[in-house]
């Protein structure tokens, strides 16, 4: 069967807004009311918030500015009136959460709250009484007079119910058996399974028991499960009991939870549809939460009104108050006048203090400025005795660099002279030995000429005298001899060119080895360089790891060995500060700019700083010693192993350089960077200027910047490795910077340093094999230039060899033809041998010259290199030399600077002295007249005061006020007190009233809304109800074969029950009858039906009802006991099953409550299931009783 009686709220929906934990405590009595929530889901979806006054809050201010301190009597009733009106709103929520929780609700398997057992004793007509219920279904069946329904009564009263609402008298006296004192009610509630009352306090069960006294007032006595029954009972009070039936949702004065007798006999027998009605909205609480409503409206109107008239009140409230208010102001102002001429003297007696205080604060100050000022010129006339000793050191320091410099370098300019002069005398020989050759060319030309000339006349002086035999024999000669000649001459010819290959060749073999050698030295560099890399490598390495000290590491290898040094060592100056990079950071974000930082500062960041000359000389030779002895390596950027980074001196003075510093215009060097210490800041400020140089991330945007800056002359380093200089007029320049070639002092990125480190070691070893391999193809050059050397060489000799072998040849024609010629003949022969050897000769003499010519100009190039490198030295030397006078000739200025200063300083330390004894006198006599003003002071105001007005102010004030004070002292009738305590009242009440008329008509007006939204709820509840009560009832009389209509009529109050009983026949002219027309047993079967539609929408676990077959006969009795059965139980006895649909209206929902039927018949003949109980009572006696038990 379809269930039709759903309501539009769900199960879970009703249960959790509706529980009454979501209600908070009302406050009770007089007082500010509390903020109260109320929370009625009457519809399922609504939450009313009434807000009150919160009295955790100060008391409210009223437009005066004063305080409520006590309402008035008719006040105090106004509130009272809405506190009981939000406290009967919140019980109206209870009920209604009750009524709604009740609709098609169950309370789950063994539901706690139903009774167990229960105890009569001088009860009504039993003396003694005692028996158990079961938990589902009870029959209580006797005879009558056997006081059946007096355990119903009970029921009714132990649980609190009222007396007249059993109809069984209209006293509890009425309910004491005859010739008692007393009766004593107890029963036993179950307090398991779903929703136990407080089981950690009252255990299983709860024993409730109510006694009844004839004289004085009846009592509680309630008991836990775990106290026992003899035990002191844990509450006396009838809250306790009410708090547990509103906890177990048993409404006791719900006339359809106890359905006494009479009332049962008049609803079954009663035909009256309004009376019907009447109990139909008693039984389902409507008629109740209407009526709650009703009042409530009709409170709330009465309070309005009463608010009303409290309103016209205020008025004269507020004008009382504003009189004594103005009074009291009038008054107050003229005990202001007095107190103020008090405060004024007092004020006058400490503004003498104050003005002595004031000129002694100018001599204290004046005095200790003066004090200051002699204290500073002591120590400037100290610091420039001391300086001087400095400059003194710095002479002699310096003086010996000079001459020590100038010694060791002093031979250059003798050895460039001799150079110089030998290089001339080079030149010289050169052109003397170049004029010899041309001379000697020059006559060998005329000595070939003239051999000629002879020969010709040789040879005509033979052909005259007819010597032709001899002449062919000598012209056999000559022409062999000419051959040899030509042989020579070719050989003589090539001797030069001989000469300059190889003059040629040697050169190209002194280039290969100076090539091979400078190869060699960049071997040796690279190999430092990467030997240095994989030191910085593993530095970088061990400060990852934590084994090495942090960044000291960066500055060079076995540091420790100097710092030791340091330590041992004793200092004019203070230590030494060093290396400068260790107090120094890149800020966060800045870290763009690490490498031109390092470019740009590198020299400054790896340097140490001294404050004396001697200190700077102790620390060079501990640099030295530590190079030399302990194999210190420090990190300078040069590739240099014993190289030292540089030594800064400073005085130490923290001087202000702010007029300088230009962070103010753009971000410079000194705004990237985080320094430690201040001196560290101030030597990089002179040796650096990074309070002036500017940075950039580009060089684009340095540009940029520089042309924003107009006319002024910058620099800026850029990020990009640049520096940008602009000459303010428009000019700008910019050139590259190199890369630092030491570690990183200021990379934070350890991983990119080693891992940029181990590049860089990887790529100098890739560039020592790449020289490596270059340098055996230079020894393989050096090599081939050697055998070219020795080639040409050799075939040089070999020309002057077959020089040699020419010459003799000629030698030995010509005399073979000076032996065989006639007279006339050989004279020519003679002149032209002569000739001849005078040419060779000068022959010889011209190759010689060409030889000595080419050693010349050999010797001249090396004198020429060696000139231009002395010169360089020469330069560099003179160079440094005019550095090293200008530092002496600075350190001697300094010092004649710093003798002027101290004699200057010297009188003007005596001037400071006698000032600051004057005014450490002048301030010893204020001190005296301070002292006796301020006692003279402390005699009239023993409390220190501070005024800010002048004495001449303040005399003026006194006269004024103490004017003012006589002339308004004759007006007033009323002491000051009484005016106070008048105007405290006044206002008071004023505030108070006015703060709880405003309250109260905030609070009227959320009761006005509340109420009507209830009423709206209400009528949407009655209609779920109506609903559910009229499927419920025509649900209930199909079981009986009946169908019917239950007609509710809400506007005339009206309920009726139409049945149908004839539907063996699906006639259409069957119709409904109206229960006047029913038989007897029809009429309260059909009346049961409603009934039971009724238990349906009410929640409560108990159902009891008396005598419900009073007017059935057997047949109708057997069917509405069935009914009763199969609804309690679940179980169909006519067919002898258990039904499967627990949450059918007419299937079983009774194991969830608790049923107690009363009935005069027997119950012998009828087939019950288990859970029932039959309850015989034994026929009327007035002994000790026990209930007979018989379960079916």
């Amino acid at each position: 069967m379809v269930d039709k009686r759903k309501s539009p709220t769900s199960d879970s929906e009703a249960s959790d807004s509706g529980s009454d934990d979501d209600l908070e405590a009302t406050p009770s009595g007089p007082g500010p009311l509390k903020k109260a929530r109320i929370d009625g889901p009457l519809n399922g979806h609504r939450q009313q918030d009434l807000d009150q006054v919160d009295d955790s809050s100060d008391e409210d201010e009223d437009a005066d500015g004063e305080y409520v301190h006590a309402p008035t009597r008719e006040l105090s009733d106004l509130q009272s009136e809405i506190s009981a009106a939000v406290e009967e709103d919140r019980r109206q929520v209870r009920e209604t959460n009750r009524t709604r929780r009740g609709a098609g609700q169950n309370v789950g398997s063994g539901a706690s709250g139903i009774i167990k057992r229960i105890y009569l004793e001088n009860f009504m007509c039993h003396e003694r009484l005692s028996f158990d219920f079961g938990e589902n279904m009870n029959f209580v069946i006797g005879n009558n007079g056997s006081g059946k329904s007096a355990v119903l009564t009970a029921v009714t009263i132990v649980l609190g119910g009222r007396t007249s609402s059993t109809g069984r008298g209209s006293g509890m006296n009425d309910l004491i058996r005859s010739g008692a004192h007393k009766a004593v009610i107890r029963i036993v509630l179950k307090n398991t399974g779903r929703n136990p009352y407080r089981a950690d306090v009252w255990g299983d069960e709860i024993t409730i028991e109510r006694v009844l006294a004839r004289e004085g007032a009846s009592s509680w006595r309630i008991r836990s499960a775990l106290s026992g029954e003899r035990s002191k009972p844990l509450s006396t009070k009838k809250e306790t009991v009410t708090a547990m039936t509103d906890h177990f949702d048993i409404q006791v004065d719900n006339p359809m939870t106890i359905l006494t007798q009479d009332m049962s006999r008049a609803f079954l027998g009663s035909s009256d549809a309004h009376k019907k009605y009447e109990l139909f909205l008693k039984g389902t609480s409507l008629q109740k939460l209407i009526n709650d409503y009703n009042a409530l409206d009709q409170k709330t109107r009465q309070i309005d009104a009463n608010l009303g008239r409290q309103k016209d009140g205020l008025k004269d409230l507020l004008q009382a108050s504003e009189k004594w208010k103005k009074l009291l102001e009038q008054m107050q102002s003229v005990q202001a006048q007095e107190e103020l001429i008090e405060e004024l003297h007092r004020d006058r007696a400490w503004a003498h203090v104050r003005d002595k205080a004031k000129e002694h604060a100018e001599k204290s100050e004046a005095s200790e400025k003066a004090r200051a000022e002699f204290e500073l010129a002591q120590k400037r006339f100290d610091d420039f005795a001391g300086s001087t000793a400095d400059a003194d050191a710095l002479i002699e320091e310096t003086t010996k660099a000079h001459r020590e410099f100038q010694e060791s370098n002093g031979s250059v300019a003798e050895d460039l002279r001799k150079v110089i002069e030998n290089y001339k005398q080079a030149k010289t020989t050169e052109g003397t030995q170049r004029r010899a050759i041309a001379d000697l060319s020059t006559s060998l030309v005329a000595k070939e000429r003239s051999i000629t000339e002879l020969e010709q006349s040789r040879d005509a002086e033979i052909q005259r005298t007819g010597h032709a035999g001899f002449a062919e024999k000598q012209q056999e000669l000559r022409n062999s001899k000419t051959d040899f000649e030509t042989k020579l001459t070719t050989v003589q010819k090539q001797l030069p060119s001989h000469d300059q290959k190889i003059l040629d060749a040697k050169a190209a073999y002194d280039t290969a080895q100076s090539a091979l050698r400078k190869c060699k030295g960049d071997k040796s560099q690279l190999e430092e360089f990467a030997s240095r890399a994989q030191a910085q490598l593993a530095a970088a390495q061990r400060e990852q790891s934590g084994a090495g000290q942090a960044r000291i590491n960066r500055y060079g290898q076995r540091l420790q060995a100097v710092y030791a040094e340091i330590d041992r060592a004793r200092w004019e100056g203070g230590k030494p500060i060093g290396p400068l990079g260790l107090y120094v950071k890149v800020k966060a974000g800045e870290e763009q700019y690490i490498k031109v930082i390092e470019s740009a500062l590198g020299n400054n960041l790896v340097a140490w700083a001294v404050r004396t000359a001697s200190d700077r000389t102790q620390l060079m030779n501990i640099f030295k010693n530590c190079i030399d002895h302990q194999q210190t390596v420090f990190e300078t950027g040069k590739n240099d192993r014993r190289a030292f980074p540089p030594i800064l001196t400073h005085v130490g003075e923290l001087f202000d350089f702010s007029h300088g510093d230009q962070r103010h215009l753009h971000k410079t060097l000194l705004s990237v960077l985080e320094i430690e210490d201040e001196h560290v800041v101030r030597l990089l400020v002179n040796a650096a200027t990074i309070e002036k140089l500017f940075v950039s991330p580009t060089r684009k945007q340095a540009d940029e910047a520089a042309r924003q800056m107009g006319t002024m002359q910058t620099t800026f380093l850029t990020g990009d490795m640049f520096r940008v200089n602009s000459t303010g007029g428009g000019g700008q320049s910019s050139a590259p910077l190199n890369n630092w070639a030491g570690s990183s002092m200021l990379s934070t990125d350890l991983k990119a340093e080693i891992e940029a480190r181990a590049a860089a070691v990887q790529d100098a070893l890739s560039q020592v094999q790449e020289v490596d391999v270059e340098l055996q193809k230079l020894e393989a050059d050096r090599h081939g230039r050697a055998e070219a050397v020795a080639k040409v060489e050799r075939e040089m000799q070999q020309l002057r060899n077959w020089q040699r072998e020419y010459r003799a040849k000629i030698q030995q024609i010509d005399q073979q033809l000076s032996a065989e010629e006639p007279v006339s003949v050989s004279t020519f022969t003679d002149e032209i041998e002569r000739i001849r050897q005078a040419r060779a000769l000068e022959d010889e003499q011209y190759l010689s010259l060409n030889e000595q010519l080419q050693l010349t100009l050999a010797h001249a190039e090396e004198l020429k290199i060696q000139r231009d490198q002395l010169k360089t030295r020469r330069d560099n030397f003179a160079q440094q030399l005019n550095e090293l006078a200008k530092a002496v000739g600075v350190a001697r200025t300094q010092k004649d600077d710093l003798l002027k200063g101290q004699k200057n300083l010297a009188s003007v330390r005596t001037k400071k002295a006698e000032v600051a004894a004057a005014k450490a006198q002048e301030l010893q006599a204020v001190e005296v007249a301070l002292e006796e003003w301020t006692r003279k002071a402390r005699l009239y105001c023993p409390q220190e005061r501070n005024p800010t007005e002048s004495i001449e102010r303040l005399k003026m004030r006194i006269a004024a006020a103490e004017k003012t004070r006589d002339k308004g002292n004759a007006n007033f009738k009323y002491p000051l007190e009484v005016v106070t305590v008048n105007f405290s009242e006044a206002a008071g009440k004023y505030a108070q009233a006015k703060s709880i008329v405003r309250e109260a008509t905030a609070a009227v007006q959320r009761l006005n809304s509340t109420v009507n939204d209830r009423k709206r709820d209400w009528t949407a509840l009655r209609a779920d109800v109506t609903m559910r009560t009229r499927d419920g009832f025509s649900d209930y009389l199909q079981v009986r074969g009946f169908s019917g209509n239950l007609i509710i009529d809400h506007t005339h109050s009206t309920l009726d029950m139409k049945v149908d009983t004839d539907l063996s026949t699906q006639s259409k002219h069957s119709k409904e009858k109206d229960t006047r027309s029913l038989s007897g047993g029809e009429t309260s079967f059909t009346t049961l039906c409603l009934i039971l539609a009724i238990w349906y929408n009410v929640k409560s676990p108990l159902r009891c009802l008396d005598e419900f077959d009073v007017y059935m006969d057997a047949e109708n009795r057997k069917l509405a006991m069935s009914l009763l059965v199969r609804v309690a139980t679940g179980v169909d006895v006519s067919a002898g099953k258990q039904l499967s649909n627990g949450g059918d209206v007419v299937g079983k929902h009774g194991d969830e409550r608790q049923y107690i039927l009363i009935s005069p018949q027997e119950m012998s003949g009828a087939k019950l299931p288990p859970t029932v109980k039959v309850l015989r009572m034994p026929d009327p006696e007035r002994g000790q009783t026990r209930l007979t038990t018989t379960s079916t």
